[in-house]
């Protein structure tokens, strides 16, 4: 069976830890700390399964809206899980 590709932006390490060690036998995790990164990885590559983004990571500013914006634009349709330990942006993602 294929594993699954899932692409994460996450800046706080024990998360992506879970990620990774959570979906080893299923996914392969690709995984950027910053925007800079993230955006340089994704426009190398846009084949994942699906995405997971935190909100607010280190890279421009600390909002990866305008980072998702540019995905959908480029014709990205699989799914984008949004989380933030954030109230501010927990309340904007809904």
């Amino acid at each position: 069976m294929k594993k699954a590709r899932i692409f994460v932006v996450e800046d706080e390490d024990t998360l992506v830890d879970f990620w990774q060690t959570t979906v080893a036998d299923r996914a392969d995790v690709i995984w950027a700390n910053n925007l800079v990164d993230a955006e340089k990885i994704f426009d190398q590559d846009q084949n994942f399964d699906f995405m997971v983004m935190d909100c607010c990571v280190p890279g421009r500013v600390p909002n990866t809206y305008p980072f998702v914006q540019k995905i959908r634009r480029t014709g990205f349709t699989n799914p984008i899980i949004a989380k933030s330990a954030s109230e501010v942006y927990a309340e904007k993602m809904l």
